[in-house]
Formats: C-alpha cells, structure tokens, sequence
C-alpha cells in the first residue's frame, strides 16, 4: 500500500504541469509619423545706391553701396541671412544680415578699393528654415578717375552725366578729345583746375547731377551766353533750359601802332 502511494505520488510529478494563466500581450504602440521637412525659402538680393551703366552696377571706390534682399515664406523665430563677399573671385569675409518680419533684409557695404565685387546671400539651415542659396549680385568697384584713350563704363557714366548737364559731349564710350573738351567746360563753370582730365572731384559731381551752367537771362528765350570770365560757350533755349554748353579760349592779339 506504501509502495502504491509512492507511485501515485511520483507519478503525479511527472504528469503535465497545470496551465497557468497568461497576461495579453499589449499591442505595439503606433509608429509617430514623419516629422515633415522645414520649407525652403527663396531669396532675391540686389545692389541700391549704385551707379548703372547697362547690365554693369558700379561704385567708386571709397565709397559703400546697400544690399537689399526678401526672404520668403517668413518665420515667427527671427532669422539671418549671411552675406558671402568675393572680391574678385576671392572670398574675403561674411556679414549677417537679420531678416525683418515682412522678410526684407538690408545691409551697407563698403566698396573698398577697386575691383569685382561678389555677394552671395545664404541662409543657414534652421528648425524653421531649410538651407539655401539666393543669386549672386556684383558690383564693379572702380576708381573715379578717367583721361584720355580711357574707355568702360565709367567714362560711359561720365558722358552720360555731362549730357544731361548739357555739355557738349559724345557718347561713344571712348575718353576722346570732344569728352576731354566738355570735361574742360565743367570745370570752368565750377571754379576747377583748368585740365581736360575727370578726377575723383569731377565724377562725383557729374554723377551726382551737380555742376549745371545757370543762365544770366533765363527769361530772353532762344539766345547763345557767352561768361567771358568762365570761357563757356551756352546755346539757351529759353527758360533756363540749356541745349548744350562748351569751352572756348580768348586769343588776345598784340596792340599795333
């Protein structure tokens, strides 16, 4: 009977052990979808205060010019857009300019001495912003100075400026004897050094549209003005309108018995 109960009990040990309850498993916890990437924005930059002649910007030398720039879209966090400045292929150095709120930026530059100037704006990745690069903008750096045989587009500049002051120039883009002439006529009108060269003094004020022949008798209609004092030369169309102005030379003849 012992024995019986050892086996039961033995037996009972090796039999299946009873199932035990499992807990569900939880499901996975669902994937966050992507974080979507931040907008691109575009950038416009351009050069103001500058002088045109055509497609060529131009600055003098000595002188700052003004970067004006968009960014768009705009952002609630205040952004920057980076300056990166090139003078003649070489980068030199990098400015900051904050970006306002309607998404215009501005900043002041100076010009330096002469050479090609290159300015490219950027605007370095941000939570809000992707990163990108807006078009190149150059200005050509050029010393205010021009004499005979030169030619470009400073002298095109100087022959433009000396025609709507109404002196009697050409525009052939060349420093020729009939430039080297009206350049004459401006400087006596202007109390200058009588030479046929434009130095710095002369394109600045021609360029800046000063240094016009101011009529005595504005009122006389068609009438020819001689400044004996000046030795200028100006054809007045009537109400101080100048149609064009230039230098002559007083000969003075020997007396004779």
């Amino acid at each position: 009977m012992k024995r019986i109960l050892v086996l039961a009990a033995a037996a009972a040990l090796l039999g299946p052990a009873p199932a035990v309850a499992q807990e569900p498993v939880p499901p996975p916890a669902p994937v966050p979808p992507p974080v979507p990437a931040p907008p691109v924005p575009q950038i416009v930059l351009s050069a103001k205060q500058v002088h045109r002649a055509e497609a060529t910007a131009l600055v003098l030398s000595g002188r700052s010019f003004r970067l004006r720039g968009t960014m768009t879209p705009v952002a609630a966090i205040p952004q920057q857009v980076a300056l990166r400045i090139y003078r003649d292929g070489k980068r030199i150095r990098t400015v900051r300019a904050p970006v306002n709120t309607d998404g215009s930026f501005s900043r002041r530059l100076p010009a330096g001495r002469a050479g090609r100037l290159t300015v490219r704006p950027v605007h370095i990745a941000t939570p809000e912003l992707a990163a990108t690069a807006g078009p190149k903008v150059t200005v050509r750096v050029v010393q205010p100075r021009a004499s005979a045989g030169d030619g470009g587009p400073l002298v095109r500049l100087l022959q433009r400026g000396l025609a709507r002051l109404r002196y009697a120039v050409p525009r052939n883009d060349r420093f020729d004897d009939a430039t080297g002439r009206a350049v004459m006529a401006f400087r006596k009108v202007n109390g200058m050094a009588r030479r046929y060269d434009a130095d710095r003094r002369v394109v600045a004020k021609v360029l800046a549209g000063k240094g016009a022949f101011e009529p005595r008798h504005p009122d006389a209609g068609h009438h020819v003005e001689a400044d004996i004092s000046r030795q200028v030369l100006a054809l007045v169309a009537g109400g101080s309108r100048i149609r064009h102005l230039s230098p002559f030379e007083v000969v003075s003849f020997p007396r004779t018995r």
